[in-house]
């Protein structure tokens, strides 16, 4: 998720797009490329799919927050 400096939310890939925007230069330009609807569909359906699947990415180590050594993640883990 991300919060802009005016309060408003991003979630999934409107998020990424948002931190690319506020990187700006060419990362501006990329991010801008999600207004179109077409690849703002496609970028959803890719965000949610790596989502649900960002376990079998561990091997390249990329490992999931919630499964790292000693973070607490569950509700009763508070």
């Amino acid at each position: 998720m991300a919060i802009d400096r005016d309060g408003h939310t991003y979630a999934g890939a409107a998020a990424i797009n948002r931190a690319l925007r506020e990187i700006g230069g060419r990362w501006a330009l990329l991010a801008g490329v999600y207004a179109i609807p077409g690849v703002r569909w496609c970028e959803d359906v890719g965000y949610r799919w790596f989502a649900r699947h960002r376990g079998c990415f561990s091997r390249w180590g990329l490992t999931p927050w919630c499964e790292r050594p000693g973070v607490r993640c569950g509700p009763d883990e508070a």
